[in-house]
C-alpha cells in the first residue's frame, strides 16, 4: 500500500489523486518507479515462475501416473514435441504481457513483448531506458533465472522515446553471467 508523499495519508488503492491533500498519485509513482522497476519485475517474473513451477509439477506427476486423472480407465496422453512447443511458446508471450501490464500498472511508460519464431527474445522498450535502469536490470538475478527456464535466449532492453534511438542492452541468456 503507498501512502501520500506529500501528506503521508494512506491511498485506497487505484487512486489518481490522495483523498486527504490532492496530490497526484500518478507523480508519485513516476518517482518511485525507477527503484521498482526491478521489483516489479522480479515480482511478476516470480509468480509466473510460481505458475510454471506448478504446471511442470502436475506434468511430472501425470508423466509418472500419480495423479488421480492418470489412475482413471482412459490416461491422458503426454503431449507432443510439438504441443509442448506451442505451450513453451505461449507461456513466453504470456510472461511478456504480465511483464507489460505490471510496469504500466505502475506508470512506466514501455511496451514489452517477445520476437522470433519461437518467442525467445524479450524485448523491453522503455521511455525512460537509461544506464541507471539497464545496470539495475542486470543485477536482478531473479529475473535472469526466469527467463531461462522459460526458454528465452535473449533480453533486449532499449529506449522507447520517440521511436528508435539507436541505443539499448542486449544479454544472451544461453550463457550464465
Amino acid at each position: 500500500m503507498f501512502t501520500c508523499s506529500a501528506c503521508r495519508n494512506a491511498l485506497p488503492a487505484g487512486s489518481r489523486f490522495c483523498p486527504r491533500c490532492g496530490a497526484a498519485i500518478a507523480a508519485l509513482a513516476q518517482k518511485k518507479s525507477s527503484s521498482s522497476t526491478g521489483i516489479i519485475i522480479a515480482s511478476a517474473g516470480f509468480l509466473f515462475l510460481c505458475f510454471v513451477i506448478g504446471v511442470l509439477s502436475d506434468h511430472t506427476t501425470a508423466q509418472h501416473g500419480t495423479t488421480q486423472a492418470s489412475l482413471s480407465s482412459s490416461p491422458t496422453p503426454a503431449p507432443t514435441k510439438t504441443e509442448q512447443r506451442t505451450q513453451a511458446i505461449k507461456a513466453r508471450k504470456e510472461y511478456a504481457k504480465e511483464i507489460d501490464r505490471q510496469l504500466l500498472d505502475k506508470g512506466i511508460e514501455s511496451s514489452t513483448y517477445t520476437t522470433g519464431p519461437d518467442a525467445t527474445t524479450l524485448v523491453i522498450k522503455d521511455i525512460l531506458a537509461g544506464r541507471v535502469r539497464a545496470h539495475e536490470l542486470s543485477k536482478n538475478e531473479g529475473l535472469f533465472t526466469e527467463l531461462r527456464v522459460l526458454g528465452f535466449k535473449k533480453l533486449i532492453y532499449q529506449n522507447g522515446l520517440e521511436g528508435d534511438l539507436g541505443f539499448g542492452w542486449k544479454w544472451d541468456l544461453t550463457q550464465e553471467k
